[in-house]
């Protein structure tokens, strides 16, 4: 190979990896003094024959980590992982461009081929680089737990070392290609199964997690109910005593209103106790529990005890508990909520509705939903007794749903003398 076409496959080379690596960082194409620094020495391997390969890989990884190291603020374990999925996308990139020319290479010219590969990987790096979400893939990565970290590394090694092995034995790199690519290729899956059934496992654990600490407020539901039942035939007699008591008409309705009371709370629990999603069922009778506090009472409809979602249930909780919440916060003593529970054509439907002091407008439903908007007493807002969200609530729980390929919905109406605001969740 002539000093030129090598000058020109390291010139390609040294662009596709500053592209992968400006992508991987999330920052603009454009070269600084670093870039400048650490890419230029990789164009003194130009005049190597190809039997110094293998020093020429071993001394260029050591330049992209150094370049890393610095460019990452002289930190170890980002410099390290900003080479691997660098190196692994590229290395890849080069076998698929391989595997693609394996038809041309009868009809093309062999001096042409190194060309022509160059060009087409320079071609694919600009869409990965550009149309793929390189910065977020690296955060995810850095951010990720130790099995993440330990699969791009391992895959980063197998590359190398591969890529050692047929740089030692210099034989014809297109006699290799189906084996190289089918290798890269194993390699990736079972990288790749290994972490989805690693993620698998993790929300199996978190799911289990929310199960056991929600668990105890199931039992206290049930424990509730079973000692009102018991408790059933001493009430009866202490209504039935209440007409010895109570001589005229007034103070005995007073005296039923005022025991009936006390002791119905819990019916209108019963509904949680049919369901199918006994983390559900908890979390809104601890909800329900709370709005007692406050004497606000919260009433359920519940069609269908057999709810479906496609959503596991220790993430369906948490949606529930900010729009459940918010209601109760905005709802004043002596009030009522209304929740509805049910299935929609195979759709999980929750919907809460509380009175507010006043008409809403979509538009002010809309800034419920910015992030960090508050409708809580502040200098900036005077008047926020009508309010449902505060803070981060409602704004996450949006960007969750949609992820999800859910909706979540605002509305008010105005019903028998006053102004009701809605909230519905489908997933």
């Amino acid at each position: 190979m002539s000093l030129s076409m090598s000058l020109f496959g390291i010139f390609i080379e040294n662009l596709c990896t500053f592209l992968l690596l400006k992508s991987f960082q999330g920052k603009p194409k454009i070269p600084d003094w670093l870039d400048i620094t650490f890419f230029l020495p990789g164009f003194i391997m130009a005049p190597l024959p190809d039997s110094y390969g293998t020093f020429a890989l071993i001394y260029g990884q050591i330049i992209l980590f150094l370049y890393c190291y610095f460019r990452c603020g002289k930190k170890l374990i980002p410099a390290v992982f900003l080479l691997c999925p660098t190196t692994i996308f590229l290395q890849f990139i080069q076998g698929l461009v391989i595997l693609l020319l394996t038809p041309v290479m009868k009809i093309l010219p062999i001096v042409y081929l190194p060309l022509v590969g160059s060009i087409t990987t320079l071609l694919l790096i600009v869409q990965v680089s550009f149309l793929t979400p390189c910065a977020t893939l690296y955060h995810k990565i850095l951010t990720g737990g130790f099995a993440l970290k330990f699969l791009v590394l391992n895959t980063y090694l197998g590359i190398i070392l591969k890529t050692l092995f047929y740089k030692a034995h210099m034989t014809d790199i297109y006699e290799f290609t189906n084996l190289l690519f089918a290798s890269l290729f194993l390699m990736l899956s079972v990288n790749i199964c290994i972490f989805y059934y690693e993620h698998q496992l993790k929300e199996k654990q978190r799911a289990l997690l929310v199960y056991e600490k929600n668990k105890p407020l199931l039992e206290t539901l049930i424990s509730d109910i079973r000692s009102n039942q018991h408790e059933y035939t001493n009430r009866l007699q202490s209504i039935a005593t209440l007409v010895n008591v109570c001589h005229d008409y007034d103070s005995l309705r007073e005296s039923l209103l005022k025991y009936t009371k006390k002791y119905n709370t819990v019916h209108k629990c019963y509904p949680l106790l049919g369901l199918n999603m006994p983390l559900v069922a908890s979390t809104l009778y601890n909800l329900t529990t709370m709005a007692e506090k406050k004497d606000i009472t919260m009433l359920y409809d519940i069609p269908s005890p057999e709810l479906k979602c496609k959503v596991s249930e220790h993430i369906i909780v948490d949606f529930l508990h900010i729009l459940t919440q918010n209601a109760i916060e905005a709802t004043s003593p002596g009030e009522y909520i209304y929740i509805t529970l049910a299935n929609q054509e195979d759709v999980f439907y929750y919907e809460v509705q509380n009175p507010v002091d006043h008409f809403i407008l979509q538009d002010e439903f809309k800034c419920f939903f910015q992030k960090g908007y508050s409708t809580k007493t502040n200098e900036s807002h005077p008047k926020p007794e009508f309010a449902m969200p505060h803070g981060y609530g409602l704004s996450e729980l949006l960007s969750q749903v949609n992820k999800l390929g859910g909706m979540v919905s605002a509305d008010c109406i105005f019903h028998e003398d006053k102004n009701w605001a809605i909230f519905s969740l489908t997933l």
